[in-house]
């Protein structure tokens, strides 16, 4: 878990401080919805054991979990992964510049209003964080794996399907009720292809890491 939060932290607050500057905000229903989705994916990896769909193992694994957390495996795949992250968001925000420019001065105090930098970034900082949940989320011989914690995979399931609904525009009612504009094409592909190889590239960091440095094994 402790990767998750140092994970959603480093995005949180590049998105809160640095692109605030630059004009980002989010609405108080934006905030709402992506607080909840948090709320409830750490409370069904935080969920009690004694739920009565949890089977515990008959023994226990010949596997041990990471004695410390200040270990290179986690070090790197924290690393690697915020780095990941911070291309794939960097990346949109100057792909939302380019399509939606402005010559005007930004106004730090100005009311809230859709744009299109503001829909690109709240987006892509949604997809981050359930990649950051679907591939973190620690399984089997310590936990219930993803297919057991059905709560969990039922989360990361809908929040995926809905954050790429918001991405391709296919609902124009659910983009007014999230406060979001519709993106130009361009963007709209832009922004399924980092998200593809966000997932990918940082499950692949994780499990190399943990193959070599890790409790894997």
């Amino acid at each position: 878990m402790f990767k998750i939060l140092a994970l959603n932290a480093l995005v949180s607050a590049y998105s809160l401080s640095a692109l605030y500057m630059d004009g980002v905000k989010f609405s108080d229903t934006q905030a709402t919805i992506q607080g909840l989705f948090l709320a409830a994916c750490f409370l069904f990896v935080s969920r009690s054991k004694k739920s009565y769909f949890f089977q515990p193992l008959k023994t226990l694994s010949k596997q041990r979990p990471m004695s410390n957390i200040f270990n290179a495996y986690t070090l790197l795949t924290v690393t690697g992964q915020f780095i990941v992250h911070f291309g794939c968001l960097l990346y949109v925000v100057n792909s939302a510049h380019a399509a939606s420019p402005s010559d005007e001065p930004v106004d730090l105090e100005a009311k809230f209003t859709p744009s299109v930098l503001n829909t690109s970034v709240y987006i892509i900082s949604m997809a981050l964080q359930v990649c950051t949940f679907a591939v973190n989320y620690r399984g089997r011989p310590f936990m219930e794996s993803l297919i057991e914690n059905r709560a969990m995979l039922y989360s990361i399931l809908i929040s995926g399907g809905s954050v790429f609904m918001l991405a391709t525009g296919a609902s124009a009612d659910a983009m007014k009720q999230f406060e979001l504009v519709v993106l130009p094409s361009e963007l709209r592909n832009i922004l399924v292809y980092c998200v593809s190889f966000d997932l990918v590239a940082c499950y692949m960091i994780d499990r190399i890491l943990n193959f070599f440095l890790g409790d894997m094994f």
